[in-house]
């Protein structure tokens, strides 16, 4: 059944229309100042570092389990 599903999809596929994308490009477009490529490696080694400082994520997780299991406790103690 999916091999006559996609044996149909690529059928109708094969009945489409393709335009033409030759001369697609105005003038305009032609003559428009467009940015300058520039390589990536410069921009990747001056960036800087984004990431998890995983002390400082534990020790605020471990801030938060403290202040839920006191919290917990109180609401208990009612």
């Amino acid at each position: 059944m999916r091999n006559a599903c996609f044996a149909l999809c690529l059928q109708l596929c094969a009945c489409i229309d393709m335009p033409k994308v030759n001369d697609t490009i105005t003038p305009m477009l032609e003559k428009t100042n467009y940015p300058k490529l520039v390589p990536l490696t410069p921009l990747i080694t001056n960036s800087v570092p984004a990431g998890i400082d995983s002390k400082k994520t534990t020790k605020n997780l471990e801030a938060r389990i403290l202040a839920l299991k006191t919290r917990a406790r109180a609401l208990k103690n009612r």
